[in-house]
């Protein structure tokens, strides 16, 4: 068994005013990673995610539990199922549209020339 947990803490201070980016990454983050052999060809992993609130998107914080099997048929191959997100059917974690300085634009995850 391995567990590797860790955290981040997000302070965002730019000398210009750029409150739309400094209010839009969540302050903290943390998440642990589990794996479990079961045998020698099957292991169980689970992870858990927490993202703080997202202020300027009026995002709220959430939770995220995933879980999966790998089997190790043999030395060259792994043959993995995953479910994501099990701990909510529905989840929020990106506003609408975000403006970039350097003239990129985020929008839903993609980040494209403005």
């Amino acid at each position: 068994m391995a567990t590797f947990p860790s955290y981040t803490w997000i302070d965002l201070n730019f000398k210009e005013s750029h409150e739309e980016i400094e209010e839009s990454t969540p302050s903290h983050q943390f998440q642990i990673r589990s794996y479990i052999d079961i045998t020698p060809e099957l292991e169980f992993n689970s992870a858990v995610y927490y993202y703080d609130d997202v202020t300027y998107n009026e995002i709220p914080g959430f939770t995220r539990v995933d879980a999966g099997l790998t089997w190790h048929p043999s030395k060259n191959i792994d043959v993995s199922v995953w479910g994501q997100n099990l701990s909510k059917d529905n989840m929020q974690n990106m506003g609408p549209t975000l403006i970039l300085p350097e003239g990129l634009v985020k929008f839903k995850g993609e980040c494209m020339e403005a």
